[in-house]
């Protein structure tokens, strides 16, 4: 019997595991066999400012975008989205769109101004 052991990230989630036996005292010829790993882990959050803004240019009256890309195995179950540390909610009224992965703040004004962040949650964890 042998064995390996090694640590595995989220990167290797989905790799392919050959493993290959074979002796030169026997007569049957090698025997292998493949795995795919499926590497459960806490979700792995990126926030992005919508791709065509850039934050020294944003003015009273644009719209913003923000997107959370969260990389997650299994699926995210929520996404949460927080300005100053308090969730924000979608309110369509006051220009305030929460869609999953994106938020948008439409027409911004000075009370808008702060730091947003978002977090994922998923069987595992809540990053």
């Amino acid at each position: 019997v042998s064995w390996v052991k090694f640590v595995v990230t989220p990167k290797e989630n989905g790799a392919v595991l050959s493993c290959t036996a074979s002796s030169s005292t026997l007569p049957d010829p090698p025997v292998s066999t493949n795995t795919t790993l499926n590497v459960t882990h806490a979700p792995l959050v990126r926030l992005q400012l919508g791709a065509s803004l850039r934050p020294q240019h944003i003015r009273q009256g644009d719209d913003v975008y923000f997107d959370c890309q969260v990389v997650a195995n299994p699926a995210i179950q929520r996404i949460t989205w927080y300005k100053e540390e308090m969730e924000v909610r979608h309110h369509k009224t006051a220009g305030v769109l929460v869609g999953g992965t994106n938020l948008v703040l439409q027409s911004v004004q000075r009370p808008d101004a702060g730091v947003y962040t978002c977090t994922a949650t998923n069987a595992v964890a809540t990053s």
